[in-house]
């Protein structure tokens, strides 16, 4: 289990414009985001190890019951008979987000004693993209309906 890292980096450039013409005061502006986070799960404990005991082998060394999985299972346990698995990568997010945002307002002066504000705003926030290709997205195209469990009155069948 290695060290857990977690980097976060976002990235904005911005722009306004203010000018005023005759009784209207005009603003616009535009902004870009690049959001990037890049984390590990290991620092989690998620990348353990994993120790299994056959069910098998060594027959002769353990009279077992009818159904002797157990009983084989902690013989083998006993003796060091064992099978260890662990993945070699460190499951790693690696998540990029992209963010546009434009405006447009005017402040209208009708009156000394009534001014009109409106504007428009439109943002775009698109969806996150993972860098490494490790990470999976629901993608409706690809779901087989015949494939899904079916949950009856008793149990799931």
């Amino acid at each position: 289990m290695g060290p857990y890292r977690d980097y976060n980096r976002n990235h904005n450039a911005f722009g306004n414009l203010s000018k005023t013409i005759a009784h209207h005061a005009l603003r616009f502006g535009a902004s870009f985001n690049y959001y990037t986070k890049d984390e590990n799960v290991n620092g989690f404990g998620v990348n353990n190890g994993t120790y299994t005991f056959s069910d098998s082998g060594g027959g002769d060394l353990v009279a077992a019951p009818a159904d002797g999985t157990f009983v084989q299972e902690w013989a083998n346990f006993l003796r060091g008979v064992a099978n260890f698995s662990q993945t070699n990568i460190d499951f790693r997010a690696l998540v990029h987000q992209r963010q546009f945002e434009v405006y447009g307002q005017d402040e209208w002066r009708i009156r000394p004693t009534f001014t009109l504000s409106y504007g428009l705003r439109y943002s775009l926030f698109l969806a996150p993209t993972y860098g490494n290709g490790l990470l999976t997205t629901f993608d409706p195209t690809r779901f087989n309906t015949s494939a899904t469990p079916a949950i009856g009155p008793t149990a799931c069948m």
